[in-house]
């Protein structure tokens, strides 16, 4: 998350090359991966805080008497 924020950030407004040539030998769209590779970065964002939440919620159920 904090790369794509410096690429903002930094003006870079390009498509993001996190799989490199991996596009081309599958033949599938630079666009089409970036919006996947946002897609997944919002989903393990996401994913991530509901479990903290959770972990979170079941130390303070414990801690009641």
């Amino acid at each position: 998350m904090l790369y794509r924020l410096g690429l903002v950030f930094g003006g870079y407004y390009k498509l993001c090359p996190c799989l490199g040539n991996v596009t081309d030998a599958l033949h599938i769209a630079p666009h089409t991966t970036d919006t996947v590779m946002k897609i997944v970065l919002i989903y393990l964002i996401l994913g991530s805080y509901f479990t903290l939440y959770c972990l979170w919620w079941q130390k303070r159920k414990s801690d009641l008497p």
